[in-house]
């Protein structure tokens, strides 16, 4: 259910409450580039965490212009969207230290 909610298409941050639970807006602004504010709001279901660590961002009265993945190259299939966060490790070419994680947002 917690899935359902934070996908769900709703500009719905909770108020106060946002900075305890996480919501909508929050889940979507993990889903932004690392420079528009993404690679942070990593809880699943109580953004405090996110909080606590440093990586909440959600800045107030502003929704993300555009999020998801950007990579032409993004499978459309469900099995292929699955093992696409470790593609990497299919890349028999790749060195490990050309695998690079962007820092956390500030």
């Amino acid at each position: 259910m917690t899935a359902f909610f934070v996908h769900a298409n709703l500009n719905w941050t909770l108020g106060p409450l946002r900075y305890v639970i996480a919501t909508p807006v929050f889940h979507r602004w993990h889903h932004t580039s690392p420079s528009e504010g993404g690679n942070a709001n990593f809880a699943p279901l109580f953004s405090a965490w996110d909080v606590l660590f440093g990586t909440f961002y959600m800045p107030a009265g502003k929704i993300p212009d555009h999020y998801g993945v950007d990579d032409p190259m993004f499978p459309q299939g469900f099995l292929g969207q699955l093992v696409y966060p470790f593609r990497h490790l299919f890349d028999f070419g790749a060195r490990p230290d050309e695998i690079i994680s962007p820092p956390p947002a500030p």
